[in-house]
Formats: structure tokens, C-alpha cells, sequence
């Protein structure tokens, strides 16, 4: 982190995946004798608390309940912290969330992305059971040569990716919404992992499920198709 106006760099380096960025401004600020922002407790939570989907990138995005005065975002390689702020609005160094004409806004300074964020139906179980059964298989991406199986065990879906990089380990799947799962990433090779990838299905006119979008902060718009 650099700040040009008072001649100060700081340079933070870890050998574990914790935010380097967000300890880098911390230190600056003490540098500077800049108080850190904190949380104020009397702001009330909005109700933001659910699944959402960004329409842009197609990519999930969960806003969870957090301590008071603060929400949590799970959007790119880890849950971020949003603070309440008075004007009804919820910030990070790097996200702004805000209600705008009845719809939420999510603004993410570094990547010039302003999105609209749409809400995801949450999933009934009995589609919940049946998801794991149509997506279970093998499915290949020819773009990047990779492909992606999926396995039902009793309703409950793993997954697991393999290509040029290797096989991963089969994880537990997530569904928090119709025709949309989450497989975790928690592994990396030389950087911070990317988050969960988001997999939305797409459907055929005959309601089965012909592909399955996947991306995640880091890559997005990769189609798989039944190898």
C-alpha cells in the first residue's frame, strides 16, 4: 500500500492465505495516526441476509448476519466484513453494498464492478434430492480442457475438478438455490484459493440439464457439458 500525498509504503508479507491487503492498511493507518473504522452496534442489520446472484459475472454472492453493526460477504476468495454504515449502506475497503430503488447494489472499487444483485429462490428439498441425481457424472469443459465429475451419494452431491494442474479431492457440494451449487475450494497452488466456484445449471426445453456454468472470483464463464 502506497500513499504518494504522505510518502509512506507499506509492504505486508505472510506465509499463510490471511488478508495482506487489509493488515497493510491497518498498519498504514496506525502509521498516519488514522483511528480503524469499528463497528457501530446501534445500527440495525438490514435484511440483506440471504443468497444472492450477480448477473454480470454469474456468480453467487452471500450476505450472512454478522456481530452487530457488521455483515459478512461471501462473493470472492473469502468472507469479507461490511460495516452498517448511518446512510444504510455496508462497506470494505474493497465493497460497497447499498439499497437502490428497491434493488441491491454491489460495488467492488478494485475491479470497476457495479452490479445489480438479483435474489436466488432458496432450494426445497425434494429438488434438493432429485439435483443430486440429474447432475451426478461427468462433465467436460473444452476451453480449458478440463472436466468436472460429480457423484450422488444418497442425495448428497460431491464434486471434484481434474485437468491439466492435476485431480482435486471430491468436496460437498452446497445448493442454496434452484439449479445453482457451490464447490468449495479451500486448495490452492501458489496463491490465496479463489472461494467457492459457483455451478449453475442450464436447462434444455425439456427441463433437463444440458450444461453447467461455472466460475468463480477468478474465472468465470466456463460452460460443461456431459462428457
Amino acid at each position: 500500500v502506497h500513499c504518494a500525498a504522505e510518502r509512506v509504503s507499506v509492504v505486508v508479507l505472510f506465509n499463510h492465505s490471511a488478508d495482506a491487503q487489509a493488515a497493510a492498511h491497518e498498519a498504514l493507518g496506525a502509521v498516519l495516526g488514522r483511528a480503524k473504522a469499528a463497528p457501530d452496534a446501534r445500527l440495525p442489520h438490514p435484511d440483506w441476509q440471504a443468497t444472492w446472484r450477480e448477473a454480470q459475472t454469474g456468480l453467487c454472492a452471500r450476505i450472512e448476519k454478522g456481530p452487530p453493526g457488521e455483515l459478512r460477504l461471501r462473493f470472492a476468495a473469502g468472507p469479507e466484513r461490511l460495516l452498517l454504515q448511518p446512510d444504510g449502506s455496508a462497506r470494505s475497503a474493497r465493497t460497497t453494498l447499498r439499497m437502490e430503488g428497491g434493488a441491491l447494489r454491489m460495488e467492488r472499487h478494485a475491479e470497476n464492478l457495479r452490479a445489480t444483485l438479483e435474489p436466488v429462490e432458496a432450494a426445497r428439498a425434494p429438488a434438493s434430492a432429485r439435483g443430486a441425481a440429474e447432475i451426478a457424472g461427468r462433465w467436460r469443459c473444452a476451453e480449458i480442457d478440463a472436466e468436472l465429475e460429480i457423484e450422488d451419494a444418497g442425495g448428497i452431491a460431491h464434486g471434484a475438478c481434474s485437468g491439466p494442474l492435476g485431480r482435486a479431492r471430491m468436496e460437498l457440494l452446497e445448493q442454496p438455490g434452484e439449479d445453482l451449487w457451490l464447490l468449495p475450494c479451500p486448495r490452492a497452488l501458489d496463491v490465496a484459493p479463489p472461494g467457492d466456484w459457483t455451478l449453475a445449471l442450464r436447462r434444455d426445453p425439456s427441463g433437463r440439464v444440458a450444461a453447467i456454468d461455472v466460475g468463480c472470483w477468478l474465472a468465470r464463464g466456463l460452460s460443461y457439458v456431459r462428457a
